[in-house]
């Protein structure tokens, strides 16, 4: 079953933990391009929760903040344009290192059991 498979995810970027949350398969994360930039968001259907889209954008920004603030344990990617993209991985922003450019949230992972802890750290 679809939920059997998605126990195989022991390594998930931030948009597919997102999508987990919400009550989703990752594979409904979705990409499209606006002015040269790619935005994402949670393609639903009529089975999905009726909140999902919010819980994904919610999700998403609350792991964004707790992985700046070293809350959340992720291996950080940070994409860099300089006519061409090059990707600067991290695996703990508490180094000695300031990335001056976003979180590469499609890139950026997390392990399932350190995503699951601190859920549970806030009761969800």
């Amino acid at each position: 079953s679809d939920t059997d498979l998605l126990k195989l995810m022991d390594i998930l970027t931030l948009h597919e933990a997102s999508a987990l949350i919400a009550g989703c398969s990752p594979n409904q994360v979705r990409g499209n391009w606006d002015n040269d930039e790619i935005y994402y968001y949670l393609h639903t259907n009529i089975d999905d929760p009726a909140n999902a889209q919010d819980v994904f954008s919610i999700s998403l920004k609350a792991m964004i903040q707790a992985i700046k603030a070293g809350i959340l344990k992720a291996n950080i990617v940070v994409s860099v344009s300089n006519g061409g993209y090059q990707t600067v991985t991290k695996a703990s922003l508490q180094s000695d290192w300031i990335a001056t450019h976003g979180i590469d949230e499609a890139e950026t992972t997390v392990a399932r059991e350190d995503l699951k802890d601190w859920l549970e750290k806030y009761g969800c």
